[in-house]
């Protein structure tokens, strides 16, 4: 028998869910609270994703985007907006080679490498603040805040879909979803799958600067524990968007999608007063749910092909 797209149901829900939270009455609902969480996590969604297709599941990029808001709010107090700019963005790239080179040169799985790097770099981000929380109020080039948090989701949304025609139509999207799918095939035709794991840990560095950028305009400073708190619902948000935690499948409009209800469920626990009591809890269930609904798929799509 044949299941049924569990995509639909899923968006399905979650368009009853926002019916029934407008419905709640709009004191209840801020529109720009809601595009600023789905805006964030919409960037890192859409970096986690260029590194999960080659089958790399991360478990750094919290604390990237955490060193990244960090830096970002240092430089900001010394220097100009548009060197701190420059300089977020360089160390987030850098830091994503380096990811990306050891998850190629080392052949160790990800998760030990990119735990690995989590320590490090949260260490070196409280050393920098010396484990305080530096703060500094942003104002993006004299622009509003509302209006500049619309432009990022706007700039979100179109680099999504420039990730969707870059994953759909080019050679390397083509083979990070096979490197996902079958790293050691790949090399033994001499595909250089390296150099593409490179690439990709280095371009999902930007998606995590924007991030980071975005993290300190909200917060009006950072930490170096700023960025934790995304390490679940990132996942959580892939899962939602039917992203193989396993590589070789995905998109950045799923992604985004899934995000966007990771942010709706956050929104319904502080509306009934549970974010901080069981927001770790329920995320927690609905991330085994989904994990449990990926693999009733894959194991239909190997029933399939058998």
């Amino acid at each position: 028998m044949k299941i049924p797209d569990s995509n639909f149901w899923i968006k399905l829900g979650i368009f009853a869910v926002c019916i029934l939270v407008l419905l709640q009455g709009y004191n209840s609902f801020s529109f720009f609270a809601f595009l600023r969480q789905w805006t964030i996590l919409g960037y890192i969604g859409l970096g986690l994703l260029l590194e999960l297709l080659c089958g790399d599941l991360d478990l750094s990029f919290g604390a990237h985007v955490g060193a990244g808001a960090l830096l970002f709010t240092y430089l900001l107090g010394r220097t100009g907006q548009g060197f701190a700019l420059f300089g977020v963005v360089v160390f987030s790239l850098l830091l994503g080679l380096l990811r990306g080179m050891l998850i190629a040169v080392l052949r160790v799985p990800s998760l030990i490498i990119t735990f690995a790097l989590q320590v490090l770099i949260r260490g070196m981000a409280s050393a920098l603040s010396n484990s305080k929380y530096i703060y500094y109020s942003w104002d993006p080039f004299g622009i509003q805040k509302s209006y500049a948090w619309v432009c990022a989701a706007v700039l979100m949304i179109c680099l999504a879909i420039l990730l969707v025609v870059l994953l759909k139509k080019s050679y390397f999207g083509f083979y990070c979803r096979l490197i996902g799918e079958n790293r050691d095939q790949l090399e033994k035709m001499d595909i250089p799958c390296g150099n593409i794991l490179i690439a990709s840990h280095t371009i999902s560095g930007l998606f995590f600067a924007i991030a980071a950028v975005l993290l300190v305009l909200r917060a009006n400073g950072a930490s170096s524990t700023s960025g934790d708190g995304f390490l679940y619902q990132g996942i959580l948000a892939a899962c939602l968007g039917n992203v193989d935690l396993l590589g070789g499948r995905g998109s950045a409009h799923d992604i985004l999608f899934g995000a966007l209800a990771v942010v709706i469920l956050n929104q319904l626990l502080t509306r009934y007063a549970l974010m901080g009591s069981m927001e770790n809890f329920v995320q927690g269930v609905v991330l085994l749910i989904s994990l449990w609904r990926l693999s009733v798929q894959q194991n239909y799509l190997k029933q399939e092909i058998e």
